[in-house]
């Protein structure tokens, strides 16, 4: 009886440990970073030519120093332009198929990697990659003579919260989020509901709090079948927005398949939305 209550004593007292290791560990925001956020792949899978389409390599520089890479796919003189901030996986040749999609909208596309993805040099961190999306705003106003009012905010994924932070610091036509988040802390809670110390992560991208604070137009996609980002997510996120804004559910749709499953209807949406908007 006793070597079982003292079996039972470590076991309890091995779980607190490791309760105790896993919250130091979500503390560290290293950690948090390589394993629940962000996962760059630096190898390119190719090109928009291999869409069809014409474009211009581009090099950039972030405010504290890294240096960027992106893709710029020209669509007509005066063409709305997406400002295209990818999802926390792959890097921009993840995201070919979609460049090739919506330039049948007649949209140009600035699409760029975050630090650490793809040629894009440094470590991502919350911070950092909002930094990388204020730095390609600027080449796209400056370098490729975009004004805002062409300038249309394009967010996938992760890439929402990159989305709305920026448009709460520059102007834009409008703002688009497809298959996007609420906050890292309700992605934690959705997925890893075990992990202690999950409210207390460095990184938020809170993306329902800002959305909250956003006065341009807003057109929120998302997939009905999304097991990455719950369906009722993108609807919170709707529900959080202040107008003017659309939702656009996706029926048979998952997190990375909203562009080919919506197909014509996705490019027709998105052309109609961004004609009509007016920040």
């Amino acid at each position: 009886m006793r070597a079982m209550l003292r079996l039972l004593l470590f076991a309890f007292i091995g779980v607190i440990i490791g309760h105790l290791i896993l919250l130091v560990l979500s503390l560290r925001e290293s950690w948090v970073e390589r394993t629940f956020i962000f996962f760059p792949d630096q190898k390119l899978e190719g090109t928009p030519r291999q869409a069809g389409l014409d474009f211009r390599e581009v090099y950039f520089d972030s405010a504290d120093g890294c240096r960027l890479h992106g893709w710029y796919v020209p669509a007509g003189e005066g063409a709305p332009v997406l400002l295209w901030m990818h999802g926390n996986g792959g890097n921009i040749s993840y995201e070919i198929g979609g460049l090739a999609l919506l330039r049948q909208a007649g949209l140009a596309s600035f699409i760029f990697d975050y630090r650490g993805y793809g040629l894009s040099t440094g470590q991502p961190s919350e911070a950092g990659v909002y930094r990388d999306a204020r730095a390609a705003y600027e080449y796209l106003r400056n370098e490729l003579g975009a004004p805002p009012e062409r300038i249309v905010f394009f967010g996938r994924s992760l890439g929402g919260a990159v989305a709305a932070d920026l448009a709460l610091r520059v102007p834009a036509r409008a703002i688009i989020l497809d298959g996007a988040f609420t906050s890292v802390g309700d992605m934690a809670n959705h997925h890893y509901r075990w992990l202690p110390g999950k409210g207390r992560f460095a990184h938020k991208f809170d993306t329902a709090g800002r959305l909250a604070r956003i006065s341009i137009p807003k057109l929120i996609i998302h997939g009905e079948q999304d097991r990455v980002v719950p369906f009722t997510m993108g609807k919170r996120l709707y529900e959080a927005a202040v107008p003017p804004k659309e939702f656009y559910p996706i029926d048979g749709a998952g997190h990375e398949d909203t562009m080919p499953v919506g197909g014509d209807g996705y490019v027709r949406r998105v052309r109609e939305f961004i004609r009509h908007a007016q920040p």
